[in-house]
């Protein structure tokens, strides 16, 4: 079970990808490394925007099991926001 981890630069204005697809699914957990300054990430597909998605708010940690093929985009409210991204293989 490969593991692999990121902490991901985010802006507000284009996508950015936090996970790629895979041929197996992929156990992954999110962390908005924001220590409460109000800094919002926002989670979905490549077409995510602030107003179309899942909202993360400071410190908080999402997990997500993707299908194979399957991959995570993400934006923020504040050029500065970051994510921790933990990826697991399901092999």
């Amino acid at each position: 079970m490969p593991i692999t981890t990121a902490q991901i630069q985010l802006n507000t204005t284009t996508a950015v990808r936090i996970c790629g697809p895979d041929q197996q699914p992929l156990k992954v957990t999110l962390h908005n490394l924001d220590s409460g300054t109000g800094k919002m990430i926002y989670i979905g597909n490549a077409g995510v925007t602030q107003t179309n998605s899942l909202e993360m708010s400071p410190q908080v940690f999402f997990q997500f099991i993707l299908d194979p093929g399957d991959d995570l985009w993400a934006v923020a409210n504040d050029n500065n926001a970051k994510i921790g991204v933990f990826v697991q293989r399901q092999d």
